[in-house]
């Protein structure tokens, strides 16, 4: 880390804890409106760096992160972050697409359903429906209506559509058995361990036979074989789980699992499928 990035990541956790103290009604609207922070000037974008480094509550700070994906800075990102897929996807983690792959393959007719959770800018799910071809239908879910207007106008699949909506509400009313679940690039990062928790058990209970791949992020301190709870990590302030554990014990066993660097990133590839 440059001397710059260091004092930065110093002096920023500072400057939120004394913004938070000095504009506390400010702060309360800024959490309210979290995900157009960023586009309204240097005070509002410290405090809302400090109230995602002062909440120790996972369940609200997954709902501060919630927030913040639905608004501008969730668009903002995702055009900014496009070179991803090919920089990242199709060069580090295509590897949890070959495993898929073959499992469809040797399950044919099994698996009818691809839904992926959060999608962003649609070129993975777009990727998938040209690729897994025994597939009937591919739905990519994501919380900002602007990025699913997007891609909902040069969305050319017939059997590839585009919904907005919180993914876990989205698939308790509308999922299917049969279905392959797939998050990329990370997204369950973003999630607290209750709230996956209580996805994996609505799939196991009222979804099954499925299949759910990961790509997802990890603090590059982070034992899977000795930490069993999720924590707090990186700039972001997301949360590393331990996915192995998570998914084995809501119902799932585990097919493939791997790690990566890629970005200058930890990431963990995982493939599972819900016991029968």
């Amino acid at each position: 880390m440059g001397i710059g990035k260091m004092l930065k990541s110093i002096v920023k956790p500072v400057l939120g804890k004394l913004a938070l103290w000095a504009f506390p009604n400010r702060a309360k609207l800024i959490e309210k409106t979290i995900g157009d922070a960023t586009s309204y000037g240097l005070l509002n974008r410290i405090i809302r760096a400090g109230l995602i480094r002062n909440i120790k509550e996972h369940d609200r700070l997954a709902l501060l992160h919630h927030s913040f994906w639905t608004g501008t800075a969730g668009i903002r990102f995702h055009k900014k972050a496009g070179k991803r897929f090919e920089n990242w996807f199709l060069t580090g983690h295509v590897s949890i697409v070959d495993e898929l792959e073959r499992l469809i393959e040797s399950n044919k007719r099994k698996y009818k359903y691809l839904y992926e959770i959060g999608c962003g800018d649609g070129q993975v799910i777009n990727y998938l429906s040209n690729r897994l071809k025994s597939i009937e239908h591919f739905v990519g879910i994501d919380i900002n209506a602007d990025v699913i207007a997007l891609n909902n106008q040069y969305c050319m699949n017939e059997n590839l559509e585009f919904t907005c909506g919180n993914a876990t509400e989205w698939i308790c009313k509308n999922g299917r058995p049969k279905a392959i679940f797939f998050t990329n690039g990370g997204v369950l990062e973003y999630f607290s361990k209750k709230q996956i928790t209580d996805l994996l058990k609505k799939i196991t209970i009222d979804l099954k036979p499925s299949v759910f791949a990961i790509i997802e992020p990890l603090a590059t301190n982070y034992n899977l074989e000795t930490e069993t709870d999720s924590r707090i990590f990186g700039n972001e302030f997301s949360f590393s789980h331990n996915y192995k554990k998570l998914f084995m014990t809501n119902g799932f066993t585990i097919l493939y699992q791997r790690e990566t660097m890629t970005g200058g990133h930890r990431w963990i590839l995982m493939l599972s499928k819900t016991q029968e």
